[in-house]
C-alpha cells in the first residue's frame, strides 16, 4: 500500500498543468513575450491611405534648377532671350515679331499622379518608400505596373520636392507615375481601357515593414486635346 501511494504522488508531482501551458502558448504566439523571456517591441502604428489617382499622360520632367553659382543675368529658361535692337536705319517689319514668337505650338500633357496620406505614431520621422505599384482589374487581378518619381508633399497650399520621410503629423504626398503597357492591359480585360474602372494596389515600405493599400476605383483619361 506504501508503495502504491508513492507513485501516485511522484505521478502527480511530475504532471504538467494543462492551463500553464496554454497561457504560454498563448503568450509566445501573441508575441507578447520572446524566445529569451524579454517582450517583444511593439509594431509601429501607421496610417496609410490612397487618397486619389488620376492616370493620363507620362510626361517629360522639366529641367532641374540651375546651381547656385550660375551667372544671374542669364534669362531663366522659361523666359524668352531678349531681341536683338534693330540695326540703324532698318526698316521696321510690323508682321516680323509675330513670325518669330517663339517655337511652334504644343499640345499640353497633363501627369499621371497618385496622392497618399500618411502617418505613424511616434516623435521619431521614418523613412518611406513605394515598393511597387500595380495596376488591378475589377476582379483584383493584376493587369499592369506604373513606376513612381518625384515625390512631393502638400504645404503652404501648394505641393514641394518632399524627403520620403514621415512623423506624427499626418503627410499629404503626390507621386508621378509611368504607364503601364496599355496594349497588354486591353488584352487582359478583353477591352479597351478608356473608360474600364482600375484600382491600384501600392506597397509602401515605411520603416523597413511593407504595408499594402489600395486606392479608389479611377479610370483611364483621354488625354486633354486643344483644337487649333
Amino acid at each position: 500500500m506504501l508503495c502504491v501511494s508513492l507513485v501516485s504522488a511522484c505521478a502527480a508531482t511530475d504532471t504538467p498543468n494543462p492551463s500553464d501551458k496554454t497561457k504560454a502558448d498563448s503568450a509566445k504566439s501573441s508575441g507578447e513575450v520572446g524566445d529569451g523571456g524579454e517582450q517583444a517591441p511593439a509594431k509601429l502604428a501607421v496610417k496609410l491611405a490612397v487618397a486619389s489617382v488620376q492616370v493620363i499622360q507620362d510626361c517629360p520632367d522639366p529641367p532641374e534648377p540651375a546651381p547656385s553659382g550660375a551667372a544671374h543675368d542669364s534669362p531663366p529658361p522659361t523666359e524668352p532671350m531678349p531681341a536683338q535692337p534693330p540695326a540703324a536705319g532698318a526698316r521696321a517689319d510690323p508682321g516680323a515679331a509675330a513670325r518669330k514668337a517663339g517655337p511652334g505650338f504644343q499640345q499640353p500633357c497633363t501627369q499621371s499622379t497618385m496622392q497618399l496620406t500618411l502617418a505613424v505614431d511616434g516623435d521619431a520621422p521614418q523613412t518611406v518608400r513605394i515598393a511597387a505599384v500595380r495596376l488591378l482589374d475589377k476582379q483584383g487581378k493584376v493587369v499592369g505596373t506604373l513606376g513612381s518619381r518625384k515625390p512631393s508633399a502638400w504645404v503652404d497650399q501648394g505641393y514641394a520636392p518632399w524627403d520620403e520621410t514621415v512623423g506624427k503629423g499626418e503627410v499629404k504626398a503626390s507621386y508621378k507615375l509611368s504607364l503601364p503597357d496599355w496594349n497588354a492591359v486591353d488584352t487582359a480585360i478583353g477591352q479597351s481601357s478608356f473608360g474600364y474602372m482600375f484600382k491600384l494596389e501600392v506597397d509602401v515600405e515605411i520603416a523597413g515593414e511593407i504595408h499594402t493599400v489600395q486606392s479608389p476605383e479611377f479610370p483611364r483619361e483621354e488625354p486633354h486635346v486643344i483644337v487649333t
